[in-house]
């Protein structure tokens, strides 16, 4: 505080002049004094919405452009100054983007005229009488604020509050309030150039939540410790009377918060929080979960807001909220009517079919978790990420590594050149043509362009109807959103949608899975995977041929049924021949004779199958041989070698698969190891031709579930399984863990549900949005006389069928339909010949892949939904 009246500061007649006044802080706490009765003005290099909006409103006058002019008060009767020709005003407000080489602010300090910065002003004005409750962290601290000032409200408290960002339910981001409470968004960046401590040092907290700690602001901080310092400065000021809110999954955050003298309350998903989040589901009308207090649960939360970190912002208020004493019902109730923050995932608006979206993110983690929540909501829908690398820190290139893993759940990324690159020293600049490349080869459409203009371009030449483009920055991006919205408005002829044909688009790479075309009516989709023995029509079946045979069937039984691809197991054929001897015989495809595509699954399930004879261990799963008792360990790393000798065309992880039911410990310990597996997995990997999937896990776990899928996607393969299902669930439960994992998982993925497979599951599946299935069920029902049909099934060795001179099915065209009666079928199967297994396994696959035939053809004739009333409505009549 330098040269202040204390008098003349607590006078709302008085003049204030703010520098910098149209950054998010500086607007807000414009808006607070100007509501307090104090006459005020500003200045700074560039006025963009919602900020200038809200001044605009609000009646403070802005003058682009610093000079020490704009100091002159606009109170025509102003008498406190040292010259009546040119009036000053009673304190100016210093905001911390300010540098010290600035005109007017070099005036002001050079001439002694009464000025704080920021943070100094909001707490000598409006702290005093309050009890402030700072939300600080790394990441969420704006939408956690809102979340908190929405329960705080809902309860009746009328909250004082001053946050960066506009509240939409308040239309402001700013209010005065009255006692006790005051909301504050507490910022770790420097308060001024004159002041270098953190902002939120002023703040006077009487409670705090923390909700992560990360590196960031690099142009300040030199690592994590000077940023926990930092924080450590924060828990230090909070009164042993007060309360600190600790998201404890950040082990940053466990460091500091032992440093404090209040009472600690944690909250997060990790075991050993007070406040656990639980059952998170996200989809399009937002989030729910279940918050859990002292393993009790307290109450379901449903908010308006997508995405886990949501959630977790929403856990720490009711946390906060619970320990101040107030009713745990109401505060839910109020958590249910934030309506979010402009900039967070507001939609800006919705033209010809594609959903423009901006949004605040830059750092690496917040794009991931902002992508992420959109990819939930909008499940079935192109993402097309755009990014703006503008802050301080984005510009350097301490996070150029980490970036290509954030932008994974988007479909299309395009990249701006760094604005104002010189603002980075030399040397420690971010490439934005790095971070394309990066991209690419993680398999992700992705350009570079110099500017918004560029980008427009773009996005206007390749838009499709059902696009959602997030806009991603902290800055106006050249006014992007707005500019994206006039073009599509002036312009509706949109590419027809692939929803309705297929198409091939020049202006797109081809990858190893194309996305042909889409169902109008919901997420089922037509595709083409292409491998190294030839492309896979999707959605596909795919026959179970563990050991290295289809059983009872040649290739050219398979291939006279339609198969395209085919399974064999890495755990049955490891034991049995050796992948040795196949490797030394040419691969599988040879040592089979099968010359199209092979998936093969790692072994987990079959492990997991055997139970009795198996131990899972960090290093692997270590197991002794069905066959002869005989001692063994497949690692993540052995499991690629198998089949990369094998030469399959797609190859799986090893995972760690879980029964039904299973405890949430064991559910938390399996999906992290196949995590920390898969990684190993995609590290031991050589061969680039040929496919490598990983498999989400989660048990029966909502959270554990879309965690899974989120931290896989980090890493980039090839296309994600979802395994742990058809494990003794109830059909239900497997079909809500697809929906909540499916809408995860980017179009450009193939997505392979693993072990489901009757037909009312493919015609489900299908209709979630899933590419592959795999599932002895038709072979192995075959050869115990169960015959699947267009309108059910039938037990072929029932005596009914003694007489029975017609065909298993009159509609199927197949080999055994054609020539053989019901009656010979029986014959034969109560006979025991093998020509029973040969002829009711060529008719049950024929079956299964000709149901997958006819849904790609409703999905090209953009029938599905109808397709699927037709497929339900013929089995009620009896066969």
């Amino acid at each position: 505080m330098s040269g202040i009246n204390h008098q003349i500061t607590k006078s709302p007649n008085h003049q204030i002049h703010m520098i910098g006044i149209c950054g998010t802080g500086m607007a807000a706490l414009a808006g607070l004094l100007k509501e307090k009765g104090y006459r005020v003005k500003g200045s700074d290099s560039q006025a963009y919405p919602p900020m200038s909006d809200v001044l605009k409103g609000l009646g403070i006058p802005v003058t682009l452009g610093y000079h020490p002019d704009n100091l002159v008060s606009n109170h025509p009767n102003h008498q406190i100054t040292k010259s009546p020709n040119h009036p000053l005003p009673d304190l100016v407000i210093i905001g911390n983007v300010i540098r010290a080489d600035n005109p007017e602010a070099g005036y002001v300090v050079s001439k002694g005229i009464p000025h704080l910065s920021f943070p100094e002003a909001l707490s000598l004005l409006f702290l005093e009488d309050m009890k402030p409750l700072v939300v600080a962290g790394t990441h969420g601290k704006t939408t956690t604020s809102a979340l908190l000032v929405s329960a705080l409200d809902a309860l009746g408290e009328d909250p004082g509050f001053m946050v960066g960002g506009m509240l939409n339910a308040f239309e402001s981001g700013f209010r005065v309030g009255r006692p006790p409470w005051f909301v504050l968004e507490g910022d770790e960046y420097d308060t001024a150039f004159f002041d270098k401590r953190p902002k939120f040092l002023h703040y006077r907290p009487h409670g705090v939540i923390l909700t992560s700690i990360e590196f960031d602001h690099a142009d300040i901080y030199a690592d994590l410790d000077a940023i926990k310092h930092a924080f450590s400065k924060l828990v230090a000021l909070i009164p042993s009377e007060g309360v600190l809110v600790a998201c404890a999954d950040w082990p940053a955050v466990v460091e500091v918060c032992a440093q404090a003298r209040c009472k600690v309350v944690t909250y997060g998903e990790s075991q050993g929080c007070q406040w656990r989040l639980a059952d998170l589901s996200v989809d399009s009308t937002g989030t729910r979960f279940t918050a859990v207090h002292h393993g009790e649960i307290c109450g379901e939360a449903r908010i308006r807001l997508p995405g886990r970190h949501n959630a977790l912002n929403a856990l720490s208020t009711l946390a906060l909220c619970s320990h101040l004493g107030m009713k745990e019902e109401a505060v839910l109730k109020g958590l249910g009517s934030c309506a979010g923050v402009k900039r967070r995932q507001e939609i800006r608006g919705e033209v010809a079919g594609v959903t423009v979206i901006d949004d605040f993110a830059h750092h690496p983690r917040a794009v991931k978790e902002t992508l992420a929540a959109l990819r939930s909501v909008y499940s079935g829908r192109r993402l097309i990420a755009v990014f703006e690398p503008r802050t301080n820190t984005s510009r350097r290139s301490v996070f150029q590594e980490v970036y290509p893993y954030s932008f994974s759940p988007a479909d299309r990324v395009l990249v701006r050149e760094v604005p104002d690159p010189e603002k980075a020293p030399v040397g420690d600049r971010f490439s934005s043509k790095k971070l394309v490349a990066d991209l690419k080869d993680r398999g992700i459409d992705a350009a570079y362009f110099p500017d918004a203009g560029a980008i427009l371009k773009d996005l206007m030449a390749n838009r499709s109807d059902g696009d959602i483009v997030v806009i991603l920055s902290n800055g106006d991006f050249e006014g992007l959103p707005e500019r994206l919205l006039s073009a599509l408005s002036d312009n509706h002829q949109i590419t027809k949608s692939p929803n309705h044909q297929i198409t091939k688009s020049s202006n797109h790479q081809i990858t190893k899975f194309q996305e042909l075309c889409r169902s109008s009516k919901g997420p089922a989709r037509r595709g083409r995977l292409h491998t190294a023995h030839g492309v896979v029509e999707t959605p596909a079946f795919m026959p179970v041929g563990t050991q290295a045979t289809v059983k009872a069937l040649t290739p050219e039984d398979l291939k006279e049924v339609g198969a395209r691809i085919i399974l064999s197991n890495t755990y049955h054929l490891y034991l049995r021949p050796g992948y040795e001897i196949i490797r030394e015989l040419g691969g599988l495809h040879r040592f089979m004779g099968w010359d199209r595509p092979i998936l093969t699954d790692s072994g987990g399930f079959q492990i997991y199958s055997l139970a009795a004879l198996g131990k899972v261990e960090e290093e692997g799963l270590t197991f002794r041989s069905h066959i002869d008792g005989s001692l063994h360990k497949l690692t993540p790393e052995l499991v690629i070698e198998i089949q990369e000798a094998m030469g399959s065309d797609i190859m799986m992880c090893l995972d760690s698969c879980i029964p039904y039911p299973a405890g949430k410990e064991d559910v938390k310990n399996a999906t992290e190891l196949t995590t920390r597996w898969a990684k190993r997995s995609l590290e031991a990997r050589t061969r680039r031709d040929l496919l490598l999937f990983s498999i989400v896990q989660g048990g029966m776990n909502p959270a554990w579930r879309q965690r899974s899928a989120l931290d896989l996607l980090e890493f980039g393969f090839d296309g994600y399984a979802i395994g742990g299902l058809s494990v003794g669930e109830p059909k239900e439960l497997m079909f809500e863990m697809i929906d909540i994992t499916r809408p995860l998982i980017p179009d450009r993925y193939p997505v392979y549900v693993m072990g489901v497979g009757n037909p009312e599951d493919l015609v489900e599946g299908v209709a979630r949005g899933v590419d592959m299935f795999d599932c002895v069920m038709p072979t192995r029902n075959a050869r115990n006389g169960m015959l699947f049909t267009s309108f059910g099934h039938i037990v072929i060795k029932n005596s009914r069928f003694a007489r029975d001179s017609r065909p298993i099915d009159p509609s199927c065209t197949c080999y055994t339909c054609r020539n053989y009666s019901r009656a010979y079928l029986r014959h034969l199967f109560i006979a025991k010949e093998l020509l029973a297994h040969r002829l009711n396994t060529i008719h049950n696959l024929h079956y299964f892949l000709h149901l997958m035939k006819e849904m790609r053809k409703a999905i090209e004739n953009d029938r599905f939904k109808a397709f699927q009333e037709q497929f339900y409505a013929k089995r009620e009549i009896t066969g």
